[in-house]
């Protein structure tokens, strides 16, 4: 009998040490592992220029192809509604390229601050 006890008080030291060695280093690497998160990077803002005159150029052109419906709703005598149809037309042409050449140029002046 006392030899299965000496072997169980050996086999419990030994789990012990073995225990006790592998929590300590295990502690450092976590530490290091989360202290070593890569950064993330910064969020674009939710107002972003370019994102704006995405959106305006979109409900501009979205604006121009439903105007021929609604001029025709709206106007009954056909020669005053072909001529608002051609001033809603040109309009938003002219609306659509003004916004593009705004967001080139806003491009053009961040690739020289580069």
């Amino acid at each position: 009998m006392a030899y299965a006890s000496e072997s169980l008080a050996s086999e419990q030291a030994t789990a012990r040490r073995l225990h006790t060695n592998d929590a300590s280093p295990m502690l450092p690497q976590r530490k290091l592992q989360e202290n070593q998160q890569p950064e993330q990077p910064e969020r674009q803002e939710f107002r972003n220029s370019h994102v704006a005159l995405g959106v305006a150029t979109h409900l501009i052109r979205t604006a121009g192809a439903l105007s021929p419906f609604l001029i025709l709703e709206f106007v009954k005598e056909p020669t005053r509604a072909h001529r608002w149809i051609k001033i809603a037309s040109i309009a938003t042409a002219g609306l659509n390229e003004t916004l593009w050449a705004t967001r080139v140029h806003r491009s053009s002046q961040e690739n020289r601050h580069r």
